[in-house]
């Protein structure tokens, strides 16, 4: 179950999408383009991909190590801009 909140004159409207309805956009999928699809549909399926890589293991792995080495990169800067200041 995915949830969507949008914020709409100044209430916050939540809304639940179920396996049924993303198997009905699947469907539509198959014989139309993405934008052919109405913007909730197109809003349900961007929100169920943004859902299925934020818990996908492999993806956070990914993104842990990216930021590993981020840092990594980060320090040996400071390393190198100490050592020229000296």
């Amino acid at each position: 179950m995915i949830t969507l909140v949008r914020l709409a004159s100044h209430c916050i409207v939540v809304k639940s999408f179920t396996k049924a309805s993303l198997s009905q956009i699947s469907e539509e999928l198959q014989i139309k383009p993405f934008d052919s699809l109405s913007v909730g549909q197109r809003a349900h399926a961007i929100a169920w991909l943004c859902d299925e890589l934020v818990t996908s293991k492999a993806v956070t792995e990914e993104i842990d190590s990216n930021m590993e080495d981020i840092s990594g990169l980060k320090r040996d800067k400071w390393e190198l801009e100490g050592k020229i200041r000296e």
